[in-house]
């Protein structure tokens, strides 16, 4: 990666630092919730005492304020995979955190949320989607067997309209329409 920014009046040459190098146990004694967050960034010693300090931080904080930190570690272990395994075991052995509910546009909004919420919405849309072509083509397949009998025996009984009314299984459909086809006489469907 470059180290440095040539101009045709400037000069200058930095050094690059990994995060995950800088040493900042330090920062795990702060009582300031950005020094903790920015702790999740770098390198600590100690990972329990980091995520226990986090935990503890959070409960103190007020409603908003806990969300939008909370909000803010969860991005950060999005690149932090090992810290997120490590952060994921001790939340199964500690009590979650008591965050407010969000509205469906609030979590659209918090860039923790907003992708999961999208996949989700297009998840039930395909699932809708799926559910009424299922329902309608279960209606369809009732209405033909109906229409199916009425035109081969020019009248429909209340009981056999009943049973067709009551299936939800499209082959129980299919075999009654081939035995309307194959029916010589009425009760040989019912």
């Amino acid at each position: 990666m470059k180290n440095t920014l040539k101009d045709s009046k400037l000069y200058y040459e930095y050094e690059l630092i990994d995060l995950k190098d800088f040493q900042c146990d330090d920062l795990l004694e702060s009582d300031n919730m950005a020094d903790i967050t920015f702790a999740f960034l770098c390198n600590v010693r100690n990972r329990e005492k980091l995520f226990r300090k986090a935990l503890s931080k959070l409960r103190k904080l007020p409603e908003q304020e806990r969300s939008d930190w909370t909000g803010k570690i969860l991005t950060l272990l999005k690149v932090r995979p090992k810290l997120r395994e490590g952060f994921k075991i001790l939340l199964k052995e500690e009590p979650m955190l008591e965050i407010p509910p969000f509205t469906i546009e609030e979590l659209k909004d918090l860039p923790f949320t907003a992708k999961a919420i999208e996949q989700l919405e297009q998840e039930a849309t395909l699932k809708g989607l799926e559910k009424g072509k299922q329902e309608g083509s279960l209606k369809t397949k009732k209405d033909d067997v109906k229409s199916a009998i009425l035109i081969k025996f020019k009248v429909l009984p209340k009981e056999l309209e009943e049973k067709i009314e009551s299936t939800d299984d499209i082959q129980t459909l299919d075999e009654m329409f081939k035995k309307i086809i194959l029916a010589s006489k009425i009760e040989e469907v019912l």
